[in-house]
């Protein structure tokens, strides 16, 4: 399997510290990319992410092949384990698992998926888990505009079926 891998992470200006962590995760089954952003708010919202990229690298070097449904079910597991121990900690996420035969992703937040195309524009596969996003459809861009409108999501998240 041959993958080019690009992502970009910025610090934000509320914090010292920058609270993006990313990892990839290999098995004979296929790979696994994680991307996490730390909440600005809360006091263990830069730990939560590391830990949680952490976590999903590990559990899948040693998974069978992955499925949505399995890739949810722990998900749902790490959270139960996670938002005790970071009570206050809030991360957007992005996972993206790709098989010999299938790709998928699973994201909350404001970490997004694209495509670069041929002129450097970017397709955007993913719109951003926003309050705004809720009430009305923006593009990418006018959402980084502004701070407002984004609404940090309390630990992590997979849609039910």
């Amino acid at each position: 399997m041959r993958a080019n891998l690009e992502w970009r992470t910025l610090k934000g200006t509320r914090t010292s510290d920058n609270r993006d962590f990313a990892g990839i995760g290999m098995n004979a089954h296929g790979l696994l990319m994680i991307i996490t952003d730390g909440s600005t708010a809360g006091e263990s919202s830069g730990d939560l992410p590391r830990v949680l990229v952490k976590e999903m690298v590990d559990w899948f070097a040693a998974a069978s092949p992955v499925s949505t449904e399995v890739l949810c079910d722990f998900l749902r597991d790490l959270h139960r384990d996670l938002a005790p121990r970071f009570p206050r900690g809030s991360a957007s996420y992005l996972v993206v698992i790709c098989g010999v035969e299938d790709c998928f992703a699973a994201y909350a937040g404001d970490c997004s998926l694209g495509i670069r195309d041929a002129d450097e524009s970017v397709s955007w596969i993913t719109a951003p888990h926003t309050l705004v996003n809720a009430v009305k459809d923006l593009p990418h861009a006018e959402i980084a505009k502004s701070l407002d409108v984004k609404l940090p999501i309390q630990g992590i998240y997979c849609p039910d079926d």
